[in-house]
């Protein structure tokens, strides 16, 4: 649903994680927003940016409502202020296991295989398929065990394992990278 905004979006985005938090102050009645079926916990959120290369549209962000709070300030004037975090967040909710085994044993894997795995066993937890994955090679295989990891720091993890120079990042789609170091920089 679109609704009206008081104010500009702002977030950070970063390499080694993802979209951090944005702060929507929603021009809505306090006490009718539509609380717990549009404006509720853990529904997913996204932002658009639309200009003349986009007049449809650009997704540039993809997160889930963490926090919302009706208001009425001491001029009278109204909203709801909603807190969203960026879909890494969920990453730290819940551990890399397999079947009630707190332990995932890879032998001789391409580090990219185990990431997609982590994001795979994320997605039989969320549903939805909220992250995808590109699916690039890193070039050279790996034996780890995961012991007690959550997703986040087993993708950590293994990032660590690829090497020197290996970074990740999920984006406004949900995509997972996980991606070497360019030669030369990327100015996007």
């Amino acid at each position: 649903a679109t609704t009206m905004r008081k104010n500009h979006p702002t977030f950070a985005s970063r390499l080694n994680g993802g979209l951090g938090q944005v702060i929507l102050d929603l021009d809505l009645p306090f006490d009718d927003f539509d609380e717990a079926v549009s404006i509720n916990f853990m529904n997913i959120v996204d932002i658009y940016a639309v200009d003349e290369d986009n007049p449809r549209g650009r997704r540039i962000y993809r997160g889930f409502i963490s926090k919302y709070e009706p208001y009425i300030d001491s001029a009278g004037i109204e909203g709801v202020k909603v807190t969203c975090l960026g879909l890494v967040s969920l990453l730290s909710f819940s551990y890399y296991k397999t079947g009630a085994a707190y332990e995932v044993v890879h032998t001789t894997q391409d580090p990219q295989t185990i990431f997609q795995a982590i994001i795979d066993h994320f997605n039989t937890i969320f549903g939805g398929s909220l992250l995808t994955y590109s699916t690039s090679s890193v070039g050279t295989t790996v034996t780890y065990t995961f012991t007690d990891k959550k997703w986040i720091d087993a993708i950590k993890k293994t990032v660590e394992l690829a090497g020197t120079d290996w970074w990740w990042k999920v984006d406004a789609d949900g995509l997972c990278t996980l991606s070497a170091k360019p030669s030369s920089a990327t100015h996007t």
